[in-house]
C-alpha cells in the first residue's frame, strides 16, 4: 500500500541517541574544546525510509552534477493519493571515495527534505572538553581523549532568533545573499521565510537549484 499522510509526519519524528553519530566540527582557540556536529549516516536513513514508507513505496535516483563529483539524489516516496512524489538535494564528494561520499551525503540531504533529521539543525552548538574516559558508544575519540556528547534529549532547541541568525549566516556564506535579498527571491519563488519550515524549503531550494 502506499505511503498514507499518517505515516509522512511519522518521518519528521527526531531519531534515538542510538541512531545519531558525532563528529567534531571544529575546535577552540585553546584547543581545549570541541564543537561537536550531530548526524545520521545513509544506512540509518535508508533503514527508517524502509520502517516507516516500506521497501516498495520509496527510490532513489542520482545525476551527476559538473566536474566536481557533485551529485543530485532524487528521493521520491510512494504517497497515497498522489503517486510518487520526488523530492531533491545535492551531495558533494568526500576527502576519501569521493563518489561514495557524494552520494550518501546527497540521499541524506533529500531525506532532510522529506523530514528525516531536520529535527538536528535545530540543535545549539555542542562545546564539549575531551576527557580520558569514554563514557558511552557515542564518544568521539578526539587525539587520545573521548569527547562525550550529550543525549539528544538533553539538549534545547534553537530559539526563533537564533535559528534565524543560522541560517542569515548559511545563505551568506553558501549564496552569498543578505537575508533581505533571500526574502525578495523567496517571494519571487512563491515561497516564504516566515517561519522555520519554510527556510528550510527555501535552502534547500537553492542548494538543489
Amino acid at each position: 500500500m502506499p505511503v498514507s499522510t499518517t505515516q509522512l509526519k511519522q518521518l519528521s519524528i527526531p531519531f534515538s541517541d542510538t541512531d545519531v553519530k558525532w563528529r567534531v566540527g571544529r575546535s577552540s582557540k585553546d584547543g581545549k574544546s570541541v564543537a561537536l556536529l550531530a548526524y545520521v549516516d545513509a544506512r540509518t536513513v535508508c533503514a527508517k525510509l524502509d520502517q516507516i514508507c516500506g521497501i516498495e513505496n520509496w527510490k532513489v535516483e542520482y545525476t551527476p552534477l559538473g566536474d566536481d563529483g557533485s551529485v543530485l539524489c532524487h528521493l521520491s516516496i510512494n504517497i497515497e493519493g498522489s503517486g510518487w512524489v520526488t523530492k531533491t538535494d545535492i551531495g558533494s564528494p568526500s576527502n576519501v571515495e569521493p563518489t561514495k561520499g557524494a552520494v550518501s551525503d546527497a540521499i541524506k540531504r533529500a531525506s532532510v527534505v522529506w523530514g528525516l533529521g531536520r529535527h538536528l539543525y535545530d540543535l545549539p552548538d555542542v562545546w564539549v572538553k575531551p576527557i580520558a574516559v569514554k563514557k558511552n558508544e557515542r564518544a568521539v575519540y578526539v587525539k587520545g581523549l573521548y569527547a562525550n556528547p550529550p543525549t539528544i534529549a538533553s539538549l534545547q532547541p534553537l530559539t526563533d532568533d537564533q535559528e534565524l541568525l543560522r541560517f542569515e549566516n548559511a545563505i551568506r556564506k553558501e549564496f552569498g545573499i543578505s537575508l533581505v535579498e533571500a526574502g525578495e527571491k523567496a517571494k519571487e519563488m512563491g515561497m516564504t521565510l516566515d517561519d522555520r519550515k519554510g527556510r528550510v524549503e527555501f535552502y534547500q531550494a537553492l542548494r538543489s537549484a
